[in-house]
């Protein structure tokens, strides 16, 4: 059985939400605020985009925990 590092999760998490605001803030001169509301809720398409780059980054290791 293969099981998803949670460190993995967070990773993707934290990178698709600063790559958002820092293109929203930076390249479209969106206020701070608006920029950070708009990385919310652009998260979850942006974070698959950035789960699936990653993917052969961090590969999936075999779960310790066979029930």
């Amino acid at each position: 059985m293969l099981d998803v590092p949670s460190f993995y999760s967070w990773l993707t998490h934290a990178l698709s939400t600063m790559l958002i605001f820092l293109v929203l803030w930076k390249a479209f001169h969106l206020d701070f605020w608006f920029a950070a509301v708009g990385a919310l809720v652009l998260n979850l398409p942006v974070k698959e985009l950035v789960r699936a780059i990653t993917k052969s980054i961090v590969p999936l290791e075999p779960s310790d925990v066979v029930s």
